[in-house]
């Protein structure tokens, strides 16, 4: 019975040193598994960081070099105070353009952030297709930004009358 007992003693402490030994291992290796999970988010969000701090120096030099033309893109929209030009301004180009033009300046709307200012025009004209294009150009290289809603062209004759609606942007 000594000899059994012994060689269970034997047997037994090897065993129980292997069963620590493996479950030091398992719980070793899922710790290992979460810390690595944890570093490589660590590393996602500092990749991150990183990429947003780079951007924002962009950004800022960016900025540095944008500044001399603010003035020039705050000159693109004229003030609403000279849209009461408009009108003269218009008839100046149709006159270059040899038509015969009026316009005038209706109902004006705020956006909601009140910066950009919307005023309704119509034109009403007639002379040569030619002309009306010249006109057309030209109203589109001057100061005033202007989107057309309707346009109509009719024929009489060799003249043209042409009606348009749009809107004039201002701030």
């Amino acid at each position: 019975m000594n000899f059994k007992k012994r060689l269970l003693i034997n047997i037994s402490i090897p065993l129980v040193i292997c069963f620590v030994l493996i479950a030091s291992l398992i719980f070793l290796s899922s710790n290992i598994s979460q810390k690595t999970e944890k570093i490589k988010q660590q590393k996602g969000e500092l990749s991150f960081h990183l990429q947003s701090t780079e951007s924002l120096a962009l950004l800022s030099k960016d900025f540095e070099k944008s500044k001399k033309y603010i003035a020039q893109l705050e000159s693109i929209l004229p003030d609403r105070d000279k849209l009461i030009t408009l009108p003269r301004n218009i008839g100046v180009i149709a006159n270059q353009s040899q038509i015969d033009l009026n316009s005038t300046l209706g109902k004006e709307e705020s956006s909601q952030n009140q910066q950009l200012r919307e005023t309704d025009i119509v034109m009403n004209g007639q002379g040569p297709i030619d002309n009306f294009i010249n006109f057309l150009k030209a109203v589109e290289n001057s100061l005033y930004l202007i989107k057309f809603n309707e346009f109509d062209l009719s024929r009489t004759g060799e003249e043209f009358k042409i009606s348009i609606k749009g809107r004039v942007f201002s701030k």
